[in-house]
């Protein structure tokens, strides 16, 4: 009877039902209600945005901002809690491997597992350091830091519940190996923003931005629904300040600019399809997006997408 029952695949408990919901303990029941919390906020926040705006002529400050980390919150949440009761989607395939080689591939997928959320965990980790070196903060002074900091922690927590669905030395192993794969595959923070600037200088290089508008003028702006023209939209003010915008786009980056020559390709292929506003709009993104490769590769721009600048290459002007 327990031999047929072992030699049917249905009845082999897989990776997920292997290990049983633990008792409910503090932290479970913090889990529990900081999630509630994030949800609940998530709902509120925009209903009190659209309600300020048509009662009080103004929203809720930086709703945006916090409904966008809020979310980012309730999702490690609902990942560790998943790794918590053992209900994280994942293939069936244990259950058709032999039963002398089924713990090895627990073994071996678990810590696969493990170190995919240990290098992530590491990797968010630089990142909430480098974003100590900024001064920005959510509406009343929440650091930007603060708020990110549930990516460390929450890849950390769900590789160290996934490493404790085994037992015995099949943990212990598991959490040695993803430690050993994320030391070998580690980097140093300096040698993380290094990479990262030397991403972005070649994917902010003007002739693979400006490819990748082209390829939205040919694909994504003709499907763009066109709103019929109003006085809001078409009055002269608003041509004054198309007029300047453009003549100020000609002067700095169709004749001063370095890269003019991919801007009037780009600008040439726009006219012909009658896209005046997207030009504008493309320029000036482009012109932004360029200057900012460039003073990244050059070490006086931001350590990542928020920080200010590098703690290093901020101290260089106060100690010359």
């Amino acid at each position: 009877m327990i031999a047929s029952e072992i030699a049917t695949p249905d009845a082999i408990p897989d990776v997920r039902t292997a290990v049983a919901a633990p008792r409910a303990g503090a932290l479970h029941r913090i889990e529990e209600a900081v999630s509630a919390c994030a949800l609940l906020a998530i709902v509120v926040l925009p209903l009190a945005e659209i309600a300020g705006r048509r009662l009080l002529g103004h929203g809720v400050p930086g709703s945006i901002d916090y409904v966008r980390h809020l979310t980012l919150w309730l999702t490690l949440l609902g990942a560790m809690a998943a790794a918590r009761d053992g209900r994280h989607l994942c293939m069936t395939t244990t259950a058709w491997i032999p039963s002398r080689w089924r713990h090895a591939a627990e073994l071996a997928a678990v810590s696969v597992a493990c170190t995919i959320c240990g290098a992530l965990a590491w990797t968010s980790l630089q990142l909430v350091l480098a974003e100590r070196q900024s001064a920005m903060s959510l509406a009343g002074g929440v650091p930007i830091y603060v708020a990110q900091s549930i990516l460390p922690f929450g890849f950390a927590v769900i590789g160290w519940r996934l490493a404790a669905r085994l037992t015995g030395i099949a943990c212990a192993a598991a959490i040695l190996i993803s430690l050993a794969s994320v030391i070998a595959l580690g980097m140093a923070p300096l040698e993380v923003i290094a990479s990262w600037r030397a991403a972005i200088s070649h994917a902010y290089t003007p002739e693979a931005l400006f490819e990748r508008f082209r390829w939205n003028l040919r694909h994504t702006y003709p499907n763009r629904i066109s709103p019929p023209l109003s006085r809001a939209r078409l009055n002269t003010r608003n041509l004054r300040r198309g007029l300047v915008m453009l003549a100020k786009i000609v002067a700095e980056v169709g004749v001063l600019g370095d890269y003019r020559a991919q801007f009037w390709r780009f600008a040439m292929a726009a006219l012909r399809a009658r896209r005046l506003a997207e030009l504008i709009a493309v320029a000036l993104v482009a012109h932004h997006m360029i200057r900012f490769a460039r003073e990244c590769g050059e070490g006086r721009q931001n350590a990542s997408f928020y920080a200010d600048r590098p703690k290093a290459a901020a101290e260089e002007p106060a100690a010359a």
